[in-house]
């Protein structure tokens, strides 16, 4: 057996189209099946910030979580963890973990490098947003459970769940912007619900406009979610 090497890169893209009118624009040439994958990331999307704002508005304000429902999800969250890491090794004493606070997706990183570090772990940051690791033989389950420790100790903050006007500002951003950017790049859709069976059923989603996808590695499915970005909040 040889030492296992994992190498975690976190890139921040800033990506800005300037479109006129109203319309959408096709992507003349651009073929998933022949652009480099490099060359992918740096295709302007088709839908903008300026666009959403314009047409809906900001993104609603969400409701903060109260204390007891932000530690009721940690705890489960924990117990998943653990339960995931239990089935890889069986063996394994269960650590008593000592919260210490959440952490933002910004400062996440290196928090959670710094802490496998103190169990350690070899660990190498090459710059804020990317880091690596290498394990060596023999030492999986130590690593594995300095990951458990480091999480329980600094999770992140969990997404609070979306308020109605949320959810109805997704189905607006799907039926106006969505939709009509996939069917421009040939990706048909069905027909949505009403706006008003579309909120009723969250969390259900009833109806997700997107592309259909042969791997997360196929090009034609990363350009087309490029050009038209998931839900608004990956452009807001």
């Amino acid at each position: 057996m040889t030492a296992g090497r994992t190498v975690v890169t976190a890139v921040a893209l800033v990506l800005a189209a300037t479109l006129g009118g109203c319309g959408w624009l096709p992507a003349p040439g651009l073929d998933g099946r022949t652009v480099p994958a490099e060359h992918l990331l740096l295709m302007p999307p088709l839908i903008t910030k300026a666009q959403v704002v314009a047409r809906l508005g900001p993104w609603p304000e969400s409701e903060p979580m109260s204390t007891a429902e932000l530690e009721r999800l940690r705890s489960e969250d924990l117990e998943v963890a653990w339960l995931r890491l239990q089935s890889e090794f069986p063996l394994v004493l269960r650590p008593d973990v000592q919260f210490e606070r959440y952490v933002h997706p910004e400062d996440g990183d290196m928090t959670f490098i710094d802490c496998l570090r103190d169990l350690g772990m070899p660990v190498v940051a090459t710059d804020p947003s990317s880091f690596s690791f290498e394990i060596p033989a023999g030492s999986e389950e130590d690593f594995a459970l300095a990951q458990y420790v480091c999480w329980g100790r600094y999770p992140q903050l969990p997404p609070a769940e979306l308020t109605t006007e949320q959810v109805g500002y997704l189905y607006d951003y799907f039926v106006e912007f969505k939709v009509p950017c996939l069917e421009s790049q040939n990706q048909m859709q069905q027909e949505p619900p009403s706006r008003e069976d579309f909120i009723a059923s969250w969390p259900l989603k009833i109806w997700y406009p997107s592309a259909p996808r042969v791997s997360l590695a196929d090009p034609s499915y990363l350009r087309i979610n490029l050009l038209c970005p998931a839900e608004p909040v990956d452009l807001l």
